[in-house]
């Protein structure tokens, strides 16, 4: 009887162990977290090198050619070359000093080279022999209106260092926008460099010593280049200085002035005065 009891004991004890580990199992089950896969370090430094990587040379040499604009050709051109002379008529609408300030110059020894915007457009024929001994040769080049019709025009000095410069004229042709030659001032003018006034003259200064000299005014009638006065100074019978003023039409000439030269202790000009003509 006692070992009935015994073994009853026993086998409720072992039941009730059973239980308690099944609960056990499943409330393991119910709380333990899924285990990941461990990171490599192989996979890592794959990663880092996919988001590193360097690209090629083509792709970067590729990639600047598309970035980069395209370079501006070089569009200047010579045309002295051409069979048909260049041409640009001046815009009639635009301002002179903005015509002209689209030509430039280069002294040659055989002339004077044009350009236009950076194109070789003309070459002016001239003895310009002095631009080999001198620099900046362009400096001794003139720019005025002689013409008198509101554009630049070119005077190219057959030698240089003299008292009277001469040398040639060229007058621009608005209608080709090209200099031609002209011969109304250089024969009018005799080849020597005038002056212009904002009086409409041309004044051809004429050095004969060091108190003698000529002064020969010109004016414009209808495309003709005429002589209108003539200034003379001289040194008198009595040591002064004086000026004789002529009016000019064709050619008859009239006293029609004299001027006494006013100088300080110096031989420094400093006025002049009238003079009674006898």
């Amino acid at each position: 009887m006692k070992k009935r009891h015994i073994a009853a004991a026993a086998l409720s004890l072992l039941l009730m162990t059973g239980c308690a580990n099944e609960v056990g199992v499943a409330s393991k089950i119910q709380t333990t977290e899924p285990e990941t896969e461990p990171v490599t370090e192989a996979a890592t430094e794959a990663a880092t090198e996919a988001m590193t990587e360097t690209p090629t040379e083509e792709e970067t040499s590729g990639e600047t050619e598309a970035a980069t604009e395209p370079e501006t050709e070089d569009t200047t051109r010579d045309y002295t070359q051409d069979d048909t002379p260049w041409s640009h008529p001046v815009d009639p609408d635009e301002e002179p000093w903005m015509a002209d300030a689209r030509y430039t110059y280069e002294v040659q020894p055989d002339g004077v080279a044009v350009y236009y915007s950076g194109n070789k457009v003309q070459i002016l024929e001239a003895d310009c022999e002095w631009c080999n001994v001198v620099d900046s040769p362009e400096f001794y080049l003139t720019l005025n209106d002689y013409d008198m019709d509101g554009y630049a025009d070119l005077f190219i000095p057959s030698a240089i260092g003299t008292p009277n410069s001469v040398g040639r004229y060229y007058c621009l042709n608005t209608s080709t926008g090209r200099f031609d030659s002209c011969d109304e001032l250089d024969e009018k003018l005799g080849g020597a460099l005038a002056s212009v006034g904002d009086d409409g003259l041309l004044t051809v200064h004429s050095k004969g010593s060091a108190s003698a000299y000529e002064d020969r005014q010109y004016r414009w009638f209808s495309g003709e280049l005429a002589l209108v006065q003539r200034k003379v100074q001289y040194l008198g019978s009595d040591g002064e200085l004086y000026v004789d003023i002529y009016s000019v039409m064709g050619t008859d000439e009239e006293l029609i002035g004299r001027e006494h030269v006013l100088l300080d202790d110096n031989n420094e000009w400093i006025g002049t005065e009238d003079v009674p003509l006898n």
